[in-house]
């Protein structure tokens, strides 16, 4: 396998997503470098599928400390990954990704057991995407499973969780809530928000005084830091020249076209726009800038009492220039 870095998003099935497991910091980065080398495989079909070997570099795990990196290869082989079962059953299923590990100068060698690999590849559908770089650059095991997590949920943009399945997803079960908060939750998103391609945002809620869920709100920087931008603007300024301000048509234009979709979708939601309408909308500068200006003077109060707030940004949308 070609240990180079040639993949800068980095990808693992939603199964993967749902276990839980026992690796340390550094286990985890050589995981994720294992998954990123098996993405850029081909020829994974299903009945092709065997145990396989791979070979990372220790520049590649940013720790310099070589006690480190070779206690941590030599426990590899005997961590497991456990399916986490959220139909209230007893069943559960446990197994060893790595059976093999051992340093050989400066690298590492490892075997991928062959039970494994419908559980870290998908060959279809249902990848989650996340950043290598970010994920190795995250120093807590409870950061890098906030990644993974949150990352999965992103493009549903607001997420609630209730405190025990979170526990049992980060193998926290042990912590007071309270504790559990703020080591692992507060901390993890700290460190998210400061290294990954995310923001994120927590609300603690509780029941009869207990904490009982959290609920995090989930964008891309990209999207927020527009957001923060459009908010600082002078209130003074018309929405027309809010718009056409150099500035602001620069972040517009550093957006993905994934993530204009979504920046549309999230503002939209209070209107019945169909499927073309939104596809005009994110494909035009002219609507895209014109239906932010009416949805500001709409939810900013300026325009009041309307019946229908669709039929009401329909008729200025779609009207010839």
């Amino acid at each position: 396998m070609d240990k180079k870095l040639n993949r800068q998003d980095n990808q693992q099935s939603k199964m993967a997503i749902k276990s839980k497991n026992e690796m340390t910091v550094l286990e985890k980065r050589m995981t994720y470098l294992v998954i990123n080398q098996l993405n850029n495989s081909s020829g994974f079909e299903s009945n092709e599928i065997r145990s396989l070997n791979f070979t990372l570099a220790f520049n590649q795990l940013k720790e310099s400390n070589y006690e480190r990196i070779r206690n941590s290869v030599s426990n590899l082989p005997s961590r497991t990954l456990t399916l986490i079962s959220y139909d209230n059953k007893e069943n559960f299923k446990q197994i060893i990704p790595f059976p093999l590990a051992k340093v050989t100068g400066t690298t590492i060698e490892i075997t991928l057991a062959k039970n494994v690999l419908p559980h870290f590849v998908k060959l279809k559908n249902n990848f989650t995407k996340h950043e290598l770089s970010a994920a190795l650059s995250l120093n807590s095991i409870y950061s890098q499973k906030m990644y993974e997590f949150l990352n999965h949920w992103k493009n549903k943009q607001e997420l609630l969780v209730s405190l025990g399945e979170l526990q049992k997803l980060f193998n926290a079960e042990n912590y007071r809530p309270c504790d559990f908060i703020i080591n692992c939750v507060e901390k993890a998103v700290k460190e998210v928000n400061l290294k990954t391609n995310l923001h994120v945002v927590v609300t603690i809620k509780k029941e009869c005084r207990s904490i009982s869920a959290i609920q995090f709100q989930i964008t891309s920087k990209a999207i927020q830091k527009q957001v923060d931008v459009k908010q600082a603007l002078p209130s003074e300024i018309a929405p027309e020249k809010q718009i056409s301000t150099k500035k602001n048509i620069s972040l517009f234009d550093k957006l993905t076209p994934v993530e204009v979709f979504h920046y549309i979708n999230r503002i939209s939601s209070t209107y019945k726009f169909t499927e073309q309408q939104k596809e005009k909308i994110m494909n035009s500068n002219i609507l895209f800038n014109r239906f932010v200006k009416l949805d500001k003077q709409i939810t900013g109060g300026k325009i009041k009492k309307l019946l229908n707030p669709t039929a009401y940004m329909s008729g200025f949308l779609f009207l010839p220039d």
